[in-house]
């Protein structure tokens, strides 16, 4: 008897944990749907240390919106504000197949937080074009800088030319860009420029499912 009240009991707890934690969160192919799910997705009050990526103003908004990275140079240092991420690398060279580095800050710090970075990319028009990633490690920048700023160093690769939604969420964090896949031609290859990051640091493997 008492072990049938601890299952319902255990199960009833397992339906009331905020689904915003699950990594299993759907696909979404639309800005008005990414959108709707930034403004539901619950905040935690922002940190007292503004973390030194996020301490110069960027391109981007603040607010918890998709932003596209049409707008910036295929450098691999372009940087872009979204919601409660900063990205960085190559926004705006994706290429169909081929991987692209992009780094990610996030407003909560993921070395305090035990988090894990999930990102959702599906491609505008077509259901069937999708590609999760989760990442449950993190780094630092390799420019000798105190380990004070960590993020999360990604390969990421789209894998049809178009128009791709991005959404990226480490716990409490939320945010989401736009980007563009392209078939390749004059784009930045991807060894090109200096390298974007180096692995300093591992975290302990999250002991929960990645929220």
């Amino acid at each position: 008897m008492k072990l049938s009240l601890l299952v319902a009991g255990l199960a009833a707890l397992a339906g009331t944990l905020p689904a915003v934690r699950r990594a299993d969160r759907p696909m979404l192919f639309s800005v008005a749907a990414a959108e709707a799910e930034g403004r539901s997705f619950p905040r935690e009050a922002p940190p007292t240390r503004v973390r030194p990526s996020f301490s110069t103003p960027k391109m981007g908004t603040v607010e918890r919106k998709c932003v596209s990275t049409s707008g910036l140079s295929p450098s691999p240092t372009s940087t872009m504000r979204a919601g409660d991420f900063v990205a960085w690398g190559q926004l705006n060279s994706f290429v169909s197949g081929q991987q692209s580095k992009v780094g990610w800050g996030t407003l909560h710090d993921p070395a305090e937080g035990g988090y894990s970075l999930v990102i959702r990319a599906a491609r505008i028009g077509n259901t069937s074009d999708t590609v999760r990633y989760t990442r449950s490690d993190y780094g630092y920048s390799a420019n000798g800088l105190p380990k004070v700023d960590a993020f999360y160093p990604t390969r990421l690769q789209l894998t049809r030319p178009g128009v791709w939604i991005l959404v990226a969420t480490s716990g409490p964090d939320w945010g989401c860009l736009i980007v563009n896949v392209t078939n390749g031609g004059d784009i930045t290859p991807l060894d090109a420029g200096p390298r974007l990051e180096r692995l300093d640091q591992r975290a302990t493997p999250a002991k929960r499912p990645p929220r």
